[in-house]
């Protein structure tokens, strides 16, 4: 079956109020999602069931109790499988609207935005149900339902406090290799620096970047912008590019008709082998590999 899938567009938001919630119910017919993006944060909660999920071309299953963080522009389907049925909570959440609301400290918001990437997609049962995780879905679920007085309130104080157990999550079982006094102090003196020079990379990911230029945009040299690129942001520059012509190169995958050659060299990449290189050792498959499986009409699959 041809399909061209489009990036889902965000429902229900005003600027004021940048999330979203909705509760999916399938019946024993089954249903799937096809491989998609888009460019808000989305949330699974799954109560009952089970969802076949497929992420940068990854498979997984999760169950009842379990979570699924999927970020901004990553690839990824949903399905229940056929004779099956399943009930589970969509958030979603425009981060650009959330940070220029004032939903979040600064302070916590600087740390959001670099910690975010690196966050775990898949949060299974043993991992959260001691937590007060589950306890937060019912509650996100019921005052979706009701929307009674103040409705809004509530489910802006959960996401905070769901933000808040990702970044806690993040620090414990990924933390960076210097103290949280030191990135704090890093934070303040090189945040604006880095978002200006970020901005800039993701404009340009295309383009030529050397760690060089880079230093220079931040006036530092390029020992001490490495050293603290990696201290901030969790990888090299280069690791960086890669993940950003990576992530570009997956969605002209799916929604385009080009090549392999052509995505290469529209994404930044110096030769077609390279690219082929490097997209298998960050995603495990190889392009071609991906695009079938993300334009496959059987969907993901239960292992």
């Amino acid at each position: 079956m041809n399909y061209c899938p489009e990036e889902k567009l965000f429902v229900g938001c005003a600027v004021e109020f940048p999330f979203h919630c909705d509760i999916q119910e399938v019946g024993e017919e089954g249903f799937i999602y096809r491989s998609h993006w888009h460019s808000h944060l989305e949330i699974l909660y799954v109560f009952q069931g089970t969802l076949l999920m497929m992420m940068e071309g990854e498979r997984f299953c999760a169950s009842e109790g379990e979570l699924i963080f999927i970020n901004a522009h990553k690839v990824h389907s949903v399905a229940v499988k056929r004779g099956s049925s399943a009930r589970y909570l969509v958030i979603r959440c425009i981060p650009d609207i959330m940070y220029n609301a004032g939903v979040m400290e600064s302070r916590y918001q600087s740390d959001f935005i670099a910690e975010c990437p690196f966050f775990d997609s898949h949060f299974d049962n043993e991992r959260i149900r001691r937590t007060y995780i589950p306890d937060i879905m019912q509650q996100l679920c019921f005052e979706y339902r009701r929307k009674a007085y103040g409705y809004k309130l509530v489910i802006r104080s959960d996401m905070l406090r769901l933000f808040l157990w990702f970044l806690r999550e993040r620090r414990t079982n990924k933390a960076l290799d210097f103290s949280a006094t030191s990135k704090k102090s890093l934070n303040r003196r090189y945040t604006e620096q880095f978002e200006s020079m970020l901005e800039y990379v993701r404009q340009h990911y295309n383009e030529p970047i050397s760690p060089n230029m880079a230093a220079a945009m931040c006036n530092m040299s390029y020992s001490h912008f490495c050293r603290v690129f990696k201290q901030l942001v969790g990888k090299t520059f280069s690791e960086h590019i890669h993940c950003l012509r990576i992530t570009e190169a997956e969605k002209r995958l799916l929604t385009s008709n080009q090549s392999i050659t052509q995505i290469a060299y529209l994404c930044g990449f110096s030769h077609p082998s390279y690219f082929s290189k490097q997209f298998k050792a960050y995603r495990g498959v190889s392009p071609q590999r991906l695009r079938r499986l993300l334009l496959s009409d059987e969907g993901p699959q239960q292992e």
